[in-house]
This record gives structure tokens, C-alpha cells and sequence, in this order.
């Protein structure tokens, strides 16, 4: 309870308090965090499993896990932008009220997502430094291998206002239409072969950035270390940070269980599309 009144409460007063007292918490921003704490940074594209992790990773005594911060500026209702819209300073504030030995959170890291101009609004390259200036150490990468899936993932959601699901609820079929010529992502709109190729080359270029920045890198995979069981992602995270594992169920479970051909209006128009791509597998694997 003390964690969470430090990390939230606090700052939520600083509309009620004088000057004296505002300009106090602003002095958040140059508070020293524990010594030896670990800051961790996961980076992902969305819809892959990271709120199951993250249920998990804030059951854990010794993390801090604050989640997507930039989603909460961006629907406005992070009480800290009332001192500062600097992105990195926020994140520096946000940490530097906890006191555990590990403080993280995620960001969905590409142009079209959070880092877009507005936002975050800075490169890959110029996040992760300012990170690193930061004092974060340790980064994970997040990515769902089956990016069809993932595209009708966030489809559904935008149709539905529905992102997560509670663990023993029931999944509904929300059958969609994906436009092979205009698919959105973000902020963008793309042509779905260039959204997968797209999606190839970011993740290449993540691994590049991370290696340049010589910092702790663990990349998971949603198909092999979350679909299977959100834990198995949470103790490999436990381990990336030398921490004991603390058992747990994530609060979620999947939201769009069903095959393909039932969730894609328009599903015969992709499987032709992606049967003559490289992405073929995404279609093949439907029919196994």
C-alpha cells in the first residue's frame, strides 16, 4: 500500500497543493532512486501478450511494474504532465516515487505507436539513449511471430473497446474485415505486405540498437513464452533479473482463441494474398 500511495497518490495531490508544495514534488524529478535498483525497459508493438506479463511482474514484492506510461499521456490522465511533458522526465519522476529493487514498464516502440511525434516523439535510437541516460539497464523485446494474428487482434479491439479479457470469462467472436490495401497500425494506414515486412525490419533494427547500446538484452517470443502460459515469460523475466520467482495466474486470458477463417470477414481475399508471400505460414498454419 505504501508502494502504490509513494507511486500515485502522491503526485495526484499536486493540483491541491501551493507553490511551495508543487515546486516540492517537481524536486521528484532529482530524487536519487535506491541504490542498486535495476530499471527495465520492455519494448513491444502491442496485442502479444504483455498485460498477462505485466499482471504478473506487479505481484512480484520486489518490481515496481508501471506498465505502458505513455498510453496514460496519451489519454491524458497521467497526473505528472502537470509538471513536465518531457517524456524521459516523467518516466524519472514515475520511478524515482518507488522503492523496490526493480522498477519497470513497456512502450509500444515504433513511429506509428508511442514514440510518434506528439508523444514521445524521438527515435529509437534517441529513446534508448535517453534511457540509458536514465540509469536503465536491462531491456526486453516482446515479439508475437504471427503478425495476421496480431493485426485482427487489434482490429477486434478497436470494434469492440475491448482489450483484455478476465482469466475465466468466456471469449465472444468478433468477426472483422482487414483491408489488404489500407491496414491500419498506430497512427498509419498500410498495405498488409508492407505492414509484415515492416514489422521484420523493426524487430531487426530493435536487436541493432540494443547490441549498439551494449545493455542487458532478453528478447521473448509470445508464441513460445506466452500463449503457453504467461508464467513461463514471468519467470524468464525473474531470471533476466536475478530475482526469485513468486508464483501467480495473470489476471487475463486470450480474447481471440478462434481460427482465423471464422475472425476474418474477408479471409479468403488475405490467405490468397499471403499464400503468394513469404508470410504463406500464417495461412498453412491455420489449416494444420
Amino acid at each position: 500500500m505504501r508502494r502504490l500511495l509513494n507511486h500515485f497518490s502522491v503526485v495526484r495531490l499536486a493540483k491541491y497543493l501551493p507553490g511551495p508544495g508543487y515546486r516540492a514534488l517537481n524536486s521528484a524529478i532529482g530524487r536519487r532512486r535506491p541504490a542498486g535498483q535495476v530499471s527495465v525497459a520492455m519494448f513491444h508493438f502491442g496485442r502479444c501478450g504483455s498485460t498477462a506479463v505485466a499482471s504478473l511482474l506487479r505481484r512480484h514484492p520486489s518490481i515496481a511494474w508501471d506498465g505502458e506510461v505513455f498510453e496514460l499521456l496519451r489519454e491524458d490522465v497521467l497526473s505528472e504532465a502537470r509538471l513536465t511533458r518531457s517524456p524521459l522526465e516523467l518516466i524519472q519522476i514515475r520511478r524515482n516515487w518507488t522503492r523496490t529493487p526493480v522498477y519497470g514498464f513497456e512502450t509500444k516502440t515504433l513511429a506509428e505507436a508511442q514514440l510518434r511525434p506528439g508523444l514521445v516523439g524521438l527515435s529509437l535510437e534517441e529513446y534508448v539513449d535517453g534511457l540509458r541516460g536514465l540509469g536503465f539497464d536491462h531491456f526486453i523485446i516482446l515479439k508475437r511471430r504471427h503478425y495476421l494474428r496480431q493485426i485482427v487482434s487489434a482490429h477486434v479491439g478497436w470494434k469492440t473497446r475491448t482489450w483484455h479479457q478476465p482469466r475465466d470469462a468466456a471469449a465472444s467472436l468478433t468477426p472483422v474485415e482487414i483491408d489488404p490495401a489500407a491496414t491500419r497500425y498506430g497512427t498509419q494506414h498500410f498495405d498488409l505486405l508492407s505492414l509484415f515486412r515492416y514489422f521484420d525490419q523493426a524487430y531487426e533494427h530493435h536487436r541493432r540498437v540494443l547490441r549498439g547500446a551494449a545493455v542487458a538484452t532478453l528478447e521473448l517470443m509470445y508464441e513460445d513464452d506466452i500463449l503457453p502460459g504467461p508464467e513461463i515469460a514471468y519467470a524468464t523475466i525473474c531470471q533476466f533479473l536475478d530475482l526469485p520467482v513468486h508464483p501467480g495466474r495473470a489476471w487475463t486470458s486470450r480474447t481471440n482463441p478462434f481460427p482465423l477463417n471464422a475472425m476474418v470477414e474477408n479471409y479468403e481475399e488475405i490467405a490468397r494474398l499471403l499464400q503468394a508471400s513469404e508470410f504463406a505460414w500464417m495461412v498453412e498454419e491455420e489449416l494444420e
